[in-house]
């Protein structure tokens, strides 16, 4: 079974003299998977920066 993790994915953008700035959290399988991610946002024109950071799962879990 293939080990999938979690990373935060955020991006800025400029529209109509605006830095917008937009992050989503998404599960990939694969290094390749994380390119193609990559590689969609910058097909968008107005897409100047993206960030990719891996989520550490210890950090998320629930404190009891």
């Amino acid at each position: 079974m293939t080990e999938v993790k979690r990373y935060k994915v955020t991006y800025k953008q400029s529209f109509m003299g605006e830095v917008l700035v937009d992050s989503y959290i998404r599960v990939v399988q694969s290094d390749r998977e994380l390119v193609d991610i990559e590689d969609a946002l910058y097909s968008d024109p107005h897409v100047f920066s993206v960030n990719i950071e891996a989520i550490n799962e210890e950090e998320t879990k629930w404190k009891k």
